[in-house]
């Protein structure tokens, strides 16, 4: 119970105070955020220190019925999981759920195919035996919130494209900041070169996806997620073909297709892995 308390606050509190721009954009501008955490994650130590610092207060205490060791254990869990929000972490993240499944494929393959029978209420003993070590829980806790973090490709895709709309603004802003500035303006935050929804295509098909498909092997029921994201990604690529000027050929547009079959054919299951 503390360590699921402690992560629902951590998802509440894990962007608390971002001030819009990323991480390499404060240690490229020496930002007193970067200065004071050495370059290293200083948004997301920012986000566990503030947090810290409200749950200090006597009326936003809401750790305060834990004793000592409980809340040791829910300052672990908090700091632990907002830190592996830093998207520095993400590709490992990626292998570390690749070698979880590969490492016990014989139980996720035989849960797998139990639960799309409707044979097994999910998560069944032994997936729970697997998952419940000490470090596999911790980086299911650091998983749960990253993926979270990252997930509206997943929502329905008015939900997905409202997201998308607000953050590439947030790149574009940032992006605004860097050309005045005379430094390198970062991938995705020049809005007079990128493309809006194409940008997304690439950001589900190399980022999204590979962390979705490999979460999913462990985690079944979740498949309804990326039945989603694979839904929207169709939605993205006509919404690139129709909004685009001059509209893209029929080559051009080919190509981004076979891309997502590419992807389907690679990662979309539903009769097993």
């Amino acid at each position: 119970n503390v360590e699921r308390f402690a992560l629902i606050v951590s998802a509440v509190c894990h962007d608390i105070g971002h001030p819009g721009l990323n991480n390499p954009f404060l240690v490229e501008t020496s930002h007193d955020l970067a200065i004071r955490y050495n370059d290293r994650s200083p948004l997301e130590n920012m986000h566990c220190a503030r947090l810290f610092e409200i749950v200090s207060q006597p009326k936003s205490g809401v750790f305060d019925n834990l004793d000592k060791k409980e809340y040791k254990e829910a300052r672990q869990v908090c700091i632990e999981a907002i830190l592996h929000t830093d998207n520095v972490h993400h590709f490992a993240m990626v292998k570390e759920m690749q070698m979880l499944y590969e490492m016990n494929s014989d139980v996720f393959d035989i849960i797998l195919q139990m639960h799309q029978m409707g044979q097994v209420d999910f998560p069944p003993r032994e997936v729970c035996d697997i998952l419940g070590e000490t470090e596999k829980k911790k980086t299911m806790r650091n998983l749960i919130l990253h993926f979270s973090d990252i997930s509206n490709p997943l929502k329905p895709f008015h939900i997905c494209k409202s997201w998308a709309w607000n953050i590439i603004d947030e790149f574009f802003m940032q992006g605004d900041k860097e050309k005045e500035l005379g430094i390198t303006i970062q991938p995705l935050n020049d809005r007079d070169r990128v493309n809006k929804p194409y940008s997304q295509v690439g950001f589900i098909e190399f980022f999204v996806a590979p962390f979705a498909f490999a979460t999913v092997r462990v985690l079944p029921p979740l498949v309804v997620l990326t039945d989603q994201m694979m839904q929207n990604l169709h939605a993205w690529c006509e919404e690139w073909a129709s909004t685009t000027s001059p509209p893209p050929d029929e080559e051009e547009r080919q190509k981004l297709q076979d891309r997502i079959s590419k992807l389907e054919a690679k990662f979309v299951f539903r009769d097993g892995f």
